[in-house]
């Protein structure tokens, strides 16, 4: 499962829509595991302050995946 969540986030953020997975989220906290942030970094992302650059990677794929008009 972490290897397809990977190659879907790399895909994903590749095409400039975000880490789609950022909505899979553990069930025990509701939050994304450590691998989630682990890709970031790799992606070379600042995850410093992990809550704030969750939300604004969910934020960044609502945004795309909200817009009817979206090409695709």
């Amino acid at each position: 499962m972490t290897e397809m969540l990977g190659q879907i986030a790399i895909a994903e953020d590749r095409a400039g829509r975000g880490m789609l997975t950022a909505v899979v989220v553990r069930k025990d906290s509701g939050r994304p595991g450590d691998g989630f942030f682990e890709l970031a970094r790799k992606l070379g992302r600042d995850t410093t302050d992990r809550e704030r650059f969750w939300i604004e990677e969910l934020n960044r794929v609502y945004a795309y995946w909200s817009n009817p008009g979206r090409a695709g």
